[in-house]
């Protein structure tokens, strides 16, 4: 053996620590070269140090050797080594040796186990790459999966799971656990875990650590009867975090026969690592899930306002044209009755003249149904109870719905509602029928009716076709059927005029419908799925206790007629006069005050057009009714709702086109009301 020149200290120091001469050769190791590194003393002294480390960091050391020998550098090297005396051998470990030449010319070092560091180093290098995968999961289910493949390799641990709050302060987190196809599974559907009735998970949120059970079976933190089913050992969760919020938790634990098995230090230091790239990829699928609801809610938005704006722009246009359409068929109207007391009855002008009337009031109904769509048909101020409409309704729709199909109705009756009972009836007639249609003659279907009173508020009312509908008291009527259902492109046209999927028909019945809910200021919903059926949902205003209005008495028998059309007041005055009466005209609203001053002693009736140049007729209305309150006023247009632009309500209202009877008839129960007097 070499003789040694280096004191007791030397040999007590706590690192393995080597002298070696110039040419490589160890004369000298401390106690802790064989403690630290294995090697015994006596393989040691006498060898050259690579010799004595072997392996590729032993190669490396002779390599640098002379430059350390020489002065020229330290030597600072690290890797695997392969010591042919090491007790036990080295396996997959790196150490590091550093030395520097004495003054003595003798080469002094250490050579350092940098195992645990090198394993820390590349599992950080491991976990890396690994988050980058991570960060590319399109859902939680991926999420998992990726955890779990990771966590079998790293960790002794063969269970794992994730719990997910779906926002930062949600009570409840949703389980996704490995089952082998968590990929396929969206974490929004999994089962809820209330966190108040969860030891760990409380403790986990609210402290923000990570929260080791040793032995579920005597920790009492758990859920004894839970973790009999399961077979649980040791549970560990660590919090996952995502900018400074907790998020959820990364758990893993031992069952049944594995027994407890407590997480070494480089295990827990790994998983928690885990959990911070995992906190970050949940935020990330999070925040994504967020703003893809957020942008399908403001797609939806804007596609709700897009139909509304058509919706409105037909309702526009319909309205125009069923206006003028009936302004035309009231002249015509009321031309035909005065020509059919000229002609001989049973003549063939007399047969003709029936003819043209006919296809005239086909022309009107036309017009009746587009002002409905427009929402601007005469609705009548009336009240009735919904549930005795739809149970009426029903019996006459019977025969119009497949022989197979059943009608159920529900709901209670003393659902009063406000409005145009004749109307109601053809909205409900329109559903039910349509119902029927969609579900077809050829198989058994259900048509259900329920009819309910509720209060609906801002929330309630989101979503609907019409936009104008009040939070309020409202009687809901629902249709729904069994049939074939809808899909979304059909859903958006429904009810567009002369839109129909039918072989027949027009395409007016469910736009009409749309316009009797928005001349009525409802609500309108509609929910269907191709395969699955359709419900209609409308919303109608409640009954609210009607206020009489008490009208002063009319004097005088002389009728005014105001109105922009020649030819409407030619045929107006014609009628009116042929049964009795003394008409005066006025051409416009301004010129129509001034008339009604200069006769205003004679005058027993006005009748007004709605839409007249310089004065409208709902602004002579309240010009009239401010000189002389109550006095009989009727309005008459081609499209004609409940007028709400001021304090004053007509006496009456006229649709356009009228009959000359209906004319007749108004005034004179208007006059003789007055002159009763």
């Amino acid at each position: 053996m070499v003789e040694t020149r280096h004191s007791p200290a030397f040999t007590a120091l706590p690192l393995p620590a080597f002298v070696a001469d110039p040419a490589g050769t160890v004369l000298h190791v401390s106690e802790a070269w064989t403690n630290t590194l294995g090697i015994p003393i006596a393989a040691s002294e006498g060898k050259t140090l690579w010799s004595c480390i072997g392996g590729e960091l032993g190669a490396l050391a002779r390599e640098r050797w002379p430059a350390c020998v020489d002065g020229a550098e330290r030597l600072e090297i690290e890797g695997p080594a392969d010591p042919p005396h090491a007790k036990p051998p080295p396996g997959d470990r790196r150490w590091r040796v550093e030395a520097h030449r004495a003054p003595s010319g003798d080469i002094v070092g250490v050579v350092r186990d940098i195992t645990p560091r090198w394993q820390r180093t590349q599992m950080q290098r491991r976990l890396l790459a690994w988050s980058r995968k991570l960060q590319q999961a399109s859902t939680f289910g991926e999420l998992v999966d990726l955890a779990e493949a990771e966590a079998r390799e790293v960790t002794r641990y063969r269970a794992f799971w994730l719990f997910v709050r779906p926002s930062p302060d949600s009570p409840v987190a949703r389980r996704l656990a490995s089952s082998g196809s968590a990929a396929e599974a969206q974490w929004e559907h999994l089962p809820e875990i209330v966190i108040a009735d969860d030891a760990m998970a409380t403790e986990v949120v609210e402290s923000d650590h990570t929260v080791i059970v040793e032995d579920a079976r005597t920790d009492p933190r758990t859920n004894k009867e839970t973790v009999a089913q399961l077979g649980s050992r040791t549970i560990i969760n660590v919090p996952l975090n995502f900018l400074d919020q907790n998020i959820g938790a990364f758990g893993m634990g031992s069952f049944g026969d594995e027994g407890v098995m407590m997480p070494t230090p480089l295990e827990l230091e790994v998983v928690e690592t885990m959990a911070q790239h995992i906190g970050v990829a949940a935020g990330r699928l999070r925040f994504l899930a967020e703003r893809r609801i957020a942008e399908q809610d403001r797609q939806a938005l804007e596609l709700r306002m897009l139909r509304l704006e058509n919706l409105d722009s037909l309702g526009v246009l319909a309205g125009g044209v069923a206006h003028d359409v009936n302004n035309l068929m009231t002249v015509i109207l009321g031309n035909l009755d005065l020509a059919k007391r000229d002609v001989a009855e049973g003549s063939e002008a007399a047969e003709a003249l029936e003819h043209v009337h006919v296809a005239a009031m086909r022309t009107t109904h036309l017009a009746e149904q587009m002002l409905a769509y427009a929402g601007q048909g005469a609705v009548r101020q009336e009240i009735g109870d919904l549930h005795t409409i739809a149970s009426e309704t029903l019996t006459l729709a019977r025969v119009s719905v497949p022989p197979r199909t059943l009608l159920e109705l529900r709901g209670d009756t003393g659902s009063l509602v406000t409005g145009d009972l004749t109307q109601l009836r053809q909205l409900l007639m329109n559903l039910v029928k349509n119902a029927g249609e969609a579900i077809g003659p050829d198989r058994d279907g259900q048509v259900c009716i329920t009819v309910d009173r509720t209060h609906l508020g801002e929330e309630d009312l989101a979503g609907n076709l019409l936009h104008d509908a009040p939070p309020g008291e409202y009687v809901v009527l629902e249709v729904t059927d069994d049939g074939s259902g809808m899909d979304d492109e059909t859903v958006a046209r429904l009810f567009a005029p002369f839109f129909t999927t039918k072989a027949t028909g027009r395409g007016l019945g469910m736009a009409a419908a749309l316009g009797i809910v928005r001349g009525h200021r409802g609500a309108l919903w509609v929910d269907s799925t191709p395969g699955r059926g359709t419900t209609f949902r409308v919303a109608l205003p409640a009954a609210r206790p009607s206020q009489v209005e008490t009208e002063a008495p009319a004097r005088g028998r002389v009728v005014l007629v105001a109105d922009d059309e020649a030819t409407i007041r030619k045929i107006s005055r014609l009628t009116l006069e042929r049964a009795g009466f003394e008409v005066v005209e006025a051409e416009d609203g301004r010129r129509a005050i001034e008339v009604f001053e200069q006769h205003r002693d004679r005058i027993g009736v006005v009748l007004l057009d709605s839409l007249m140049p310089r004065m409208s007729g709902s602004e002579v209305l309240q010009e009239i009714r401010a000189r002389r309150p109550g006095f009989p006023v009727v309005l008459s247009s081609g499209f004609l709702n409940a007028p709400e632009t001021g304090p004053e309500h007509p006496t009456a209202m006229l649709p356009k086109p009228w009959k000359p009877k209906d004319l007749v008839d108004l005034v004179r129960s208007l006059l003789g009301d007055a002159s009763a007097d």
